[in-house]
């Protein structure tokens, strides 16, 4: 077929940025490898990322953001969950694409680091909304359970190693108080009783204290009379151990305590 002149210059000049960018990100997936330069790779990554998030190669920038959201280094770090955080409010310029493979990827991060990561790394997923018409369908919202499956990963893990410490426990506990109104009723019931679980294991720590915080466990109160309070009409649950947890947690309340922080 036959093209103009024009039609030929264009695709000649998409081509050729094309191939000029692709060389630029795999230079910058080799340099983000070495300490040196991880700094400005980094930097570079998540401002082409944040600018272009619909452009080509965006699921190889969305896996370098993810894997340093638990950087060490606190400049990296925060320019990582900043960039996840954009995306996840200014989905204008993805339609939502993007959104999706970074929860997912968070989420394989979580599992694979045992829960062993820095609380900004899952603070990031209290940014998501969700559509609540879009809830009530029964259209499947995957971002949504990829989320979920997140906060119950970690919430399970506290359940199951009292004795370990928990640093994305606080992060996990706000997303499920913000979004305790979306979670799936087939899921309540794991839930209470997670929480029940984790606010009965405050007393429970080793000679380092690793254990669950009293404002932790406080918020385990707090989450599940929301849960009810928001599925009133679909859930018979009693209530009863909750109170009287929650009256002995509020006796053992010493202000200025290291306990209870």
């Amino acid at each position: 077929m036959n093209v103009s002149k024009d039609v030929k210059k264009m695709r000649y000049y998409e081509s050729t940025l094309l191939s000029a960018y692709k060389a630029y990100l795999q230079k910058l997936m080799v340099l983000e490898k070495v300490s040196l330069y991880q700094h400005a790779v980094v930097r570079c990554i998540c401002t082409l990322l944040d600018a272009v998030p619909h452009f080509n190669y965006c699921e190889s920038l969305v896996e370098v953001v993810v894997r340093n959201i638990s950087s060490s280094n606190e400049v990296i770090r925060k320019l990582c969950c900043d960039t996840i955080k954009s995306l996840f409010t200014n989905e204008g310029k993805h339609s939502g694409e993007v959104t999706g493979a970074a929860v997912r990827l968070i989420a394989n991060y979580v599992k694979a680091h045992n829960c062993q990561m820095h609380p900004d790394s899952i603070q990031v997923l209290i940014s998501l909304s969700f559509d609540e018409d879009l809830h009530r369908s029964e259209a499947p919202d995957k971002d949504k359970k990829d989320e979920f499956k997140v906060w119950f990963l970690i919430i399970n893990t506290g359940t199951t190693h009292v004795t370990e410490a928990h640093p994305l426990l606080g992060p996990c506990l706000d997303g499920l108080g913000k979004f305790s109104h979306l979670i799936d009723l087939d899921y309540i019931g794991d839930l209470m009783n997670y929480l029940k679980k984790l606010a009965c294991s405050g007393g429970k720590s080793d000679s380092s204290g690793k254990c669950v915080t009293f404002s932790e466990r406080l918020r385990c109160y707090i989450i599940a009379f929301k849960v009810m309070r928001n599925n009133l009409d679909a859930l018979n649950v009693d209530l009863q151990d909750f109170f009287v947890q929650l009256y002995n947690l509020i006796l053992e309340y010493r202000p200025g305590s290291s306990k209870c922080r």
